[in-house]
């Protein structure tokens, strides 16, 4: 069973085009942004695609080469993408941590590693895990700063996924540290980011199908 923004294979609506590259930046800051080891096959950081065959190895041809010289603007949109969830990263320990996440406060700040939210920006409970119709998840990201690394700041975030089909605010949760929260990015608009600070205890405007990331300030 599968859903390809509402037409399988190739499209010239520029809704579904829009949507399927919205898409992609999703799949890719879901699995970047996540604990273990990511995994990209070449070409995955521009959209590379062997049309619906999962299992081309064994294929010398179109279907598994990698066509470096046919990259469109939006290829290459993808890749800026692409780099700068590798730059967080690499930077950012809260992205690659060595250890199990515990939902524990880290040292005194009362903060834990990690905290899942509703949309409300409340801490999930049992209810909401077993919701057969929650579509938005929030996570907020803490690690402490480290005397062996080159941050000079905690590493403070909020990633949130929206995969409803339609757009909704989410209350940003309010902590000690910081009172704001500025974008990093937001998938629904990846290129015009502009880096603005959102009250905690306010609703960011999440839009429909779309995950964002944002930093305490």
């Amino acid at each position: 069973m599968s859903w390809n923004c509402g037409v399988e294979g190739a499209s010239r609506d520029p809704k579904i085009h829009a949507l399927r590259e919205q898409q992609k930046r999703n799949f890719l800051a879901t699995l970047l942004l996540a604990q273990g080891t990511p995994m990209l096959t070449a070409g995955d950081e521009f959209g590379r695609t062997q049309n619906g065959n999962n299992n081309a190895y064994c294929q010398d041809n179109e279907v598994s080469w990698v066509n470096w010289g046919a990259r469109t603007s939006d290829d290459r949109a993808l890749t800026r993408f692409v780099s700068l969830l590798l730059q967080l990263r690499r930077k950012r320990p809260v992205f690659r941590r060595s250890k199990f996440l515990t939902g524990m406060p880290v040292g005194d700040t009362g903060i834990k590693d990690v905290m899942w939210l509703t949309a409300d920006g409340r801490e999930m409970n049992t209810a909401d895990w077993t919701s057969a119709h929650l579509r938005t998840l929030g996570a907020l990201l803490f690690a402490a700063k480290q005397p062996t690394t080159t941050s000079v700041e905690d590493d403070l975030f909020v990633l949130v996924m929206n995969a409803e089909p339609a757009a909704r605010p989410f209350v940003l949760p309010a902590t000690k540290l910081r009172s704001g929260w500025r974008l990093i990015f937001d998938t629904a608009r990846p290129e015009h980011a502009d880096e603005a600070v959102y009250p905690a205890g306010k609703p960011y405007p999440l839009a429909a199908r779309s995950c964002v990331l944002l930093h305490a300030a």
